[in-house]
């Protein structure tokens, strides 16, 4: 279901290809539970290709942040750090010059299509540190918008995706031992489902007793 009703032949690259694959989807999957309301692990992850996709990290289905039909401001931006997170899991493991070129591209435009609807449609600002802050981006986009308009927008939009990379980063760093672990088991396995994740998790508080 996650990846489509298509018939679509599965391909699965060695190892050594596929650790990169590993790196990015784990990375969606540690920010997925690590910054979820309630900090449940996804429920399927895979490095498997099919299709146009060299993996997929699927949120818990009983997740917040997936059933709620009126999610807030900071439900918004969890969705925004699940998906740059690849990149920055590929960032902090890889290196910024070993990144995947391309390989993030959908996940960047569903990061620039939620911030856009944030600063651009729904009127909330990128600045909630005082009331004349959060009150400062109320003029909503009304038809077509004026260069000005898409210039103010865009800024905003960079600015809070810069913001919340940084973040994101700093989160997995805090977590490099897990993140290393997943990406490994995922590498092993190429199929991960949440009592995968679970166990995972149980293994690296043993770990530190």
């Amino acid at each position: 279901a996650a990846y489509g009703t298509a018939e679509v032949d599965e391909r699965l690259d060695p190892p050594e290809i596929r650790h990169r694959h590993a790196v990015h989807e784990a990375g969606h999957a540690l920010i997925t539970y690590l910054d979820s309301k309630d900090n449940i692990p996804p429920e399927y992850c895979s490095v498997v290709k099919r299709g146009g996709t060299h993996g997929i990290m699927v949120r818990a289905f009983e997740a917040h942040e997936r059933i709620s039909d009126d999610l807030s401001y900071q439900d918004i931006t969890h969705n925004i750090r699940v998906a740059i997170a690849g990149r920055a899991a590929e960032h902090l493991l890889l290196g910024a010059f070993d990144a995947s070129a391309r390989g993030a591209r959908g996940d960047l435009k569903t990061a620039t299509n939620l911030a856009g609807s944030l600063f651009g449609s729904w009127g909330h600002s990128d600045d909630l540190s005082s009331d004349e802050a959060a009150g400062s981006n109320l003029a909503v986009l009304i038809g077509k918008a004026t260069d000005s308009e898409c210039l103010h927008v865009e800024k905003k939009i960079r600015d809070y995706l810069q913001l919340q990379f940084g973040i994101v980063l700093e989160m997995l760093k805090e977590h490099t031992e897990l993140l290393e672990k997943t990406v490994m088991t995922l590498n092993e396995k190429t199929i991960l489902v949440k009592e995968d994740f679970i166990q995972l998790l149980h293994d690296i508080e043993l770990e530190r007793l």
